[in-house]
């Protein structure tokens, strides 16, 4: 799914003062299952997670659950990810260039494929905002018109002829002006104009268009703009300073701190304390002095200007980032009371970023792709840092880093490097849950080095499931963390589930030795839609749970082994 950072247009922060306005360095963005975050020096743009389809931009499509470098990016003022797997960055002389996912036209270079480094969207100059959604890119321009390409099934362009791809930008609306802010979701479009009324084209199922209408006519869609209305259906919403969308819901952002939202709320995403959907928007409970807005698949995000961020809707993987798994249909506070100072929020499907005022990233929520940049693939129900903009794990040239259990019991730690420069020493840390970390002990490095030198520390006290990472000192006193790796003394190491993309979902099962697992999917009810065995041999195996008959929904996904067993609750598309 597709998560927005909000947009709010500069001239905006003088009429509403206590708005955080965004620092090149603030910028940061989430797609499906992959991040998007912008450094200082330069406009240089990082990315991390998923890369299936080059998404990252670094010229491969090998995933990574750390940041890495978009190839040949700099100066970038804006950044956006796409629902399913495209990246889109503004540039500060308002191009717009896009990387992933092209199938539908929407890198906007007049093809229809995919590409790992960025490309020019073809003919679109003068640009100041830019959003991206389910296989489809939008631009606001300097002249106050929108700009749309990619996927248009339900008259997402605004246009009266859905079903077209558009591999190049056509207008949003036809002669449609005035725009000063831009989002869209899964399906639909939505825009700000000058009066800070709202407009929306596209699909309608839910009322995520908030004209009041469940649909226009019997396709359940507008073709062309129409125009949100206030609460209850009475009047327009007005005042509005900001937008945000994803999937099948709507939130805009008023200019007294209010957040209005409408549209699917199965989830609670609406944040009004109900389940159910809106065809007019509804106020948040409980929120006020709000400066910022983001949406993710089946959850929304809120900064208020004490620096705090508040979260709602679903929370399967954390996403809340409250410390717990539990849906909320009303705000909780994103990492409890001590989580403040945060500058700039963004969504993702189903996991969060902030940037706090220091400059430092942080994230939450799912992480089977390593969307969260912490060096692993474990979700977090609480933000975590992320280390940015000091790509290449360590300042000295890193080969490798491994822990591995030895026949006595003890964890060996091993690492070698190609080079050295200024290299004071290394600290092993380990930690229990891969989150607070406690140094065990030091090794000297070599200080300068040109040739490949090898290092070992040996953990004689290791916990039952131990996390390692190295902390590399200069003389100086800086230092960089490396990736994060994980021992387990036991039969069983990892179960875990994800979807591949398609139509399976991975279950994820490493043993220390051959044993027989269970694969069981159950719907709400219930019910035991989905069964088999399987043999499992010593290592890591990965089971494919065909879920393409089963119909949209969650469902409970349980394996069991002897001795264990993990039951995760998932949404099926």
């Amino acid at each position: 799914m597709k998560i927005k950072i909000f947009i709010l247009i500069l001239t905006l922060h003088v009429a509403f003062g206590t708005l955080n306005s965004f620092s090149q360095q603030g910028v940061i963005a989430g797609g499906s299952d992959h991040s998007l975050a912008l450094c200082s020096n330069g406009g240089s743009v990082r990315s991390w997670g998923n890369n299936g389809y080059g998404q990252l931009g670094n010229g491969t499509t090998t995933s990574s659950n750390v940041p890495v470098t978009v190839s040949g990016l700099t100066l970038v003022t804006a950044l956006e990810g796409g629902e399913q797997g495209h990246s889109l960055a503004l540039k500060s002389n308002g191009t717009v260039w896009g990387w992933g996912k092209g199938n539908n036209g929407q890198l906007g270079d007049g093809a229809q494929v995919d590409r790992t480094t960025p490309v020019q969207v073809s003919g679109l100059t003068g640009i100041t905002a830019i959003a991206a959604g389910f296989e489809k890119s939008v631009a606001l321009k300097s002249d106050n018109t929108v700009w749309f390409w990619g996927y248009e099934q339900f008259g997402e362009d605004g246009r009266t002829d859905p079903g077209w791809i558009r591999t190049t930008p056509v207008q949003w609306g036809g002669g449609f002006t005035n725009a000063i802010a831009i989002a869209t979701g899964r399906s639909h479009v939505l825009v700000l104009k000058n009066d800070n009324t709202v407009w929306a084209s596209g699909y309608n199922l839910y009322g995520q268009l908030g004209d009041g209408t469940q649909s226009a006519g019997s396709s359940f869609q507008s073709t062309f703009p129409v125009q949100v209305v206030g609460a209850g259906g009475v009047g327009f919403l007005t005042g509005i300073t900001a937008l945000a969308s994803d999937y099948y819901f709507s939130m805009a952002l008023d200019n007294t701190g209010q957040v209005w939202t409408w549209g699917y709320n199965f989830y609670g995403q609406l944040g009004d304390g109900t389940t159910n959907d809106s065809w007019t928007p509804v106020a948040v409970s409980g929120l006020t002095n709000i400066t910022a807005i983001a949406a993710g698949s089946s959850e929304a995000y809120a900064l208020k200007n004490d620096g705090t961020v508040w979260a709602w809707g679903a929370n399967w993987n954390g996403q809340l980032g409250d410390g717990t798994t539990n849906p909320s249909l009303t705000p909780v506070q994103v990492g409890g009371a001590g989580f403040t100072n945060v500058t700039a929020i963004a969504g993702g499907a189903g996991h969060g970023l902030a940037r706090k005022s220091d400059g430092t990233l942080w994230a939450w929520g799912g992480n089977f792709s390593g969307q969260l940049g912490d060096g692993t693939t474990t979700a977090r129900s609480t933000p975590v840092q992320v280390t940015l903009c000091n790509v290449g794990v360590l300042p000295v040239e890193l080969l490798h880093f491994n822990a591995d259990v030895e026949n006595n019991g003890i964890v060996k730690c091993k690492w070698s490097t190609a080079s050295e420069l200024n290299n004071d020493y290394f600290s092993l840390e380990r930690s229990r849950d891969g989150i607070s970390f406690e140094q065990i002990g030091t090794v000297q490095g070599a200080g300068n080095s040109s040739t490949v030198l090898h290092y070992e520390y040996d953990d004689l006290e290791p916990y039952r499931m131990s996390y390692y990472r190295l902390k590399q000192v200069d003389f100086n006193g800086t230092y960089e963390y490396s990736k994060i790796v994980s021992v387990f003394f036991g039969g069983i190491e990892l179960i875990s589930f994800h979807p591949d993309g398609s139509q399976n979902v991975i279950a994820d099962i490493e043993v220390n030795e051959s044993t027989d697992a269970k694969i069981e999917v159950f719907n709400t009810l219930g019910q035991l839609v989905i069964f088999k065995n399987v043999r499992l041999a010593k290592g890591q195996t990965q089971i494919n749970i065909n879920v393409s008959q089963i119909t949209q929904g969650i469902y409970m996904f349980r394996a069991s082994l002897p001795g264990k067993e993990k039951t995760q609750k998932m949404f099926v598309r």
